[in-house]
């Protein structure tokens, strides 16, 4: 706990109004920034579209635009499920998570051992971590259809 002191007066000591002020900028360049950008986007849809309306028809053009974007979406909508299944199948794959955080709480453990109360909320962590745990890997599913 003496380590702990020393990096709570470093971060205490910074300063927070600079640290807002640059957030609030940042925010409002991005909205800027963001608003330009869909402009700009709008104006090259409004183009294709007054450039295919002239060779197509305009009816034709929309349907054309509005087709495109769709399948560039369900492409999109693909490629971002496909990415989550195969960080999904990773994560299982790999028990690196769960021994980091088990190396990391074995460092920790000569520090709360010091301390009743901090080692009984301790105790009861991991008890609720593994309650959850085992809830969550689909323990007893007595109520789901067969």
């Amino acid at each position: 706990m003496e380590r702990l002191a020393p990096l709570l007066v470093s971060f205490m000591s910074r300063d927070f109004g600079q640290k807002l002020r640059r957030v609030r900028r940042n925010g409002l360049l991005y909205l800027v920034c963001g608003l330009l950008a869909l402009t700009a986007y709008g104006a090259g849809v409004a183009g294709a579209v007054l450039a295919l309306a002239n060779a197509y028809g305009a009816v034709a053009a929309l349907f054309a635009l509005s087709i495109a974007s769709l399948a560039l979406a369900v492409a999109a909508l693909a490629a971002v499920l496909m990415c989550n299944r195969h960080d999904r199948t990773l994560a299982a794959a790999s028990p690196v998570g769960g021994t980091l955080l088990g190396v990391a709480a074995a460092s920790l453990l000569p520090l709360l051992l010091r301390s009743r109360l901090v080692t009984g909320a301790a105790i009861l962590a991991t008890i609720a971590v593994f309650a959850f745990r085992s809830g969550a890997d689909g323990g007893d599913d007595s109520s789901s259809p067969p």
